[in-house]
């Protein structure tokens, strides 16, 4: 069944708009920290970064920074050559919250010193749940982003990692992290602004369920049958399957791939895959 979106993808006026992917892995309760050691977790994602540059070799060409400064990106301290300093300045930007309610945030660590330009990875921690709302207790964040420009007329991504890289990426957190959870997606779908500049409805299904876009991790063994609206189906170690929307770069402009992602959401819906924010299926 073709769906029609509830609302037409327009076209930004901005020529300067800077398309995002954002991939956002939800970890298990099992990898929540005890007192935490900074120096090791930012030593992990250190790795993960150098893992990442063998997957898009022109990472490796600009040095990576930990976004301590946010008016003055050049006074970022480099994420290489000033290690000590950012595991000092994550250790006292997390200290009092830490103590307060048990969380731990990553701070923005993004390639090159360029605003709206990069790639970065951020993300929370934690040994207690958080807060009060179901939805939020007991999932922790790891988001790696990508920011890319699109000619809107053409469609042309321009600088967009591809479905190959997104993929090895991937695979690359799940060797590093007890992974439950995941989904790929630009920012637009999920959040959108007309052309006056005011937020309108996205294009995901469920208000209270976890949404879909490009790419979706799910804690089942399926296969392409299972899931005929997407393009591919794809099986993870240790149980998972990656259900694919697109194997093009996804856009939320591009009614096709909006057609298919929501129809994907309706079918992992159906399958019980798609989690609630009232529930809290996402842990062992």
């Amino acid at each position: 069944m073709k769906l029609i979106p509830q609302y037409p993808a327009l076209l930004p006026k901005r020529t300067n708009h800077h398309h995002y992917y954002s991939a956002i892995f939800t970890l298990s309760l099992t990898e929540r920290l005890g007192e935490p050691n900074y120096f090791e977790i930012l030593s992990k994602v250190k790795k993960i970064i150098r893992e990442i540059e063998l997957v898009v070799p022109r990472l490796g060409e600009r040095e990576w920074i930990v976004r301590n400064n946010e008016r003055n990106l050049s006074n970022c301290f480099n994420f290489d050559v000033d290690f000590e300093k950012c595991v000092r300045y994550f250790e006292k930007k997390n200290v009092d919250e830490f103590e307060f309610c048990g969380e731990v945030s990553l701070p923005i660590i993004q390639s090159g010193r360029e605003f709206g330009a990069s790639i970065g990875l951020s993300g929370n921690f934690g040994n207690k749940p958080i807060g009060e709302m179901p939805a939020l207790n007991g999932v922790i964040t790891f988001d790696f982003g990508t920011t890319y420009d699109c000619d809107w007329i053409s469609k042309e991504e321009i600088g967009a990692l591809s479905f190959d890289q997104l993929h090895e990426i991937l695979k690359i957190i799940l060797r590093e992290y007890k992974v439950n959870w995941a989904r790929v997606a630009d920012q637009d779908y999920t959040f959108r602004l007309d052309n006056n500049e005011n937020i309108c409805d996205s294009y995901q299904v469920f208000e209270h369920r976890y949404p879909g876009g490009w790419m979706v991790m799910v804690n089942a063994l399926l296969s392409p049958s299972d899931v005929p609206e997407a393009e591919d189906v794809i099986t993870l170690a240790n149980g998972k399957s990656l259900v694919v929307t697109t194997k093009e770069p996804f856009s939320s402009y591009n009614l096709e791939h909006v057609e298919r992602a929501r129809a994907v959401e309706i079918r992992l819906n159906e399958l019980g895959l798609l989690p609630s924010f009232e529930e809290n299926p996402i842990l062992d």
